[in-house]
């Protein structure tokens, strides 16, 4: 809804299978408790990541499929170009994820809370000699929430640990994302920009064991979403780091998503999800 009034684009009202009509883009770094059947394309330019010095490209595929409201499974593949300083560079498949996600509560599309579980495991596809993968398999249980807290406004959080699963002097990362949203509801005059949102990320991660036991790096990144039509949602970011131990000096990504589902209003059962709506 829009001023109170739903959005009509050629005669036809978007957004027209829940009752109110603003939807909750997923964000850039802080992963969603929402399932529904997406195809999300990520760009990712890093410049100067440490260790070994070097600017990194990278592209993300990720598909995820909703059986239910509730449960959802997702699969993403990455491939990694790197321009490494002082040696020579080197490309290829990194490391390929899949994993699986319950809302445990607020499934419904206008629930003020939500909250997910969810589960992914790393595969060391990668060529770890290259710096293309991380040479082992890692299992990440997670949480994650949503929290309407105006009209407009939103928090998201991501609680995970990654434990790699074998190989001495490894390291378990805990990671955390907090992020708020905001969306302008009043600048939709296009179909190709509608609902955009401003939103800020705050991206942790901290080691314990292994040779990274102690180090910690917190990155913000801000960037603006917003949806095209009721099918697509674009967005671009920027991520930065804010303590003294860094990967990276500048992270750009622009990313998006197409969703692949049938509308719910024309097939309530064919493309089920738990996206949230104002």
């Amino acid at each position: 809804m829009q001023n109170g009034k739903q959005v009509i684009r050629d005669g036809q009202p978007l957004y027209t299978n829940v009752e109110t009509t603003i939807p909750v883009p997923d964000l850039f770094r802080t992963e969603a408790p929402f399932v529904e059947r997406n195809v999300r394309l990520d760009y990712l330019g890093n410049h100067h990541l440490q260790d070994p010095r070097t600017d990194e490209s990278q592209f993300f595929t990720e598909i995820s499929y909703s059986f239910t409201e509730r449960l959802g499974i997702i699969f993403s593949a990455p491939v990694l170009i790197r321009n490494n300083f002082g040696a020579p560079g080197t490309s290829g498949y990194g490391d390929v994820e899949s994993g699986i996600r319950y809302v445990l509560l607020g499934d419904e599309n206008d629930a003020p809370f939500k909250l997910a579980l969810g589960f992914n495991v790393e595969a060391p596809t990668g060529d770890a000699a290259r710096e293309l993968g991380e040479g082992h398999t890692l299992i990440e249980p997670e949480v994650l929430m949503f929290q309407k807290i105006s009209e407009v406004t939103f928090l998201q959080e991501q609680f995970s640990i990654g434990t790699p699963t074998s190989g001495a002097g490894r390291t378990t990362e805990f990671s955390y994302n907090l992020a708020i949203g905001h969306v302008f509801r009043d600048i939709s005059n296009s179909e190709y920009f509608l609902f955009p949102t401003a939103v800020f990320e705050l991206n942790g991660r901290a080691g314990s064991g292994g040779m990274e036991a102690g180090v910690s790096i917190v990155d913000l990144t801000a960037g603006l979403r917003w949806f095209m039509g009721s099918k697509a949602i674009a967005g671009i970011a920027m991520s930065a780091p804010v303590t003294q131990t860094r990967e990276f000096e500048q992270q750009f990504i622009f990313s998006i998503i197409y969703r692949y589902g049938p509308p719910e209003e024309e097939a309530p059962s064919g493309a089920p999800s738990s996206r949230a709506y104002f």
